[in-house]
C-alpha cells in the first residue's frame, strides 16, 4: 500500500511537471501508476480474481506497442470520477487496448 502511495504521489508531480517528454523517469512512473489504476480498477469493478499482475504487464506492453504513454492516462483519465457500469459505455475507446 505504501509502494503504490508513493507511486500516486510521484505521478501527481509528473503530471505537474511540464516538458516531460517520453524519456522522461518521471513519465515512466506516471505510465506505471496509470496501469495499476486500470487493472485495478477492472478488478474491483468487474472481477474480484482477476490477474491485475498480467494485466499490468499487458498495459505496459500496449503503451510501448502504441509509443503513446498517455494511452494509460486517457484510460485512466475517462474512468476515474464514473461507476462501474459508466465505464463499460462511456471510456471503451480509451480503456479497450489496455483492459478486456
Amino acid at each position: 500500500m505504501r509502494t503504490l502511495a508513493i507511486l500516486a504521489f510521484l505521478a501527481s508531480v509528473s503530471l505537474s511537471t511540464s516538458g516531460c517528454g517520453n524519456d522522461d523517469p518521471l513519465s515512466e512512473i506516471d505510465e506505471v501508476a496509470n496501469c495499476n489504476s486500470v487493472c485495478n480498477r477492472y478488478r474491483d469493478c468487474f472481477d474480484s480474481t482477476y490477474d491485475t499482475e498480467t494485466c499490468y504487464d499487458d498495459c505496459q506492453a500496449e503503451v510501448d506497442s502504441r509509443g503513446d504513454p498517455q494511452a494509460a492516462n486517457d484510460c485512466e483519465a475517462c474512468i476515474d470520477d464514473m461507476s462501474c457500469a459508466s465505464t463499460v459505455f462511456n471510456c471503451a475507446t480509451e480503456c479497450g487496448a489496455l483492459v478486456p
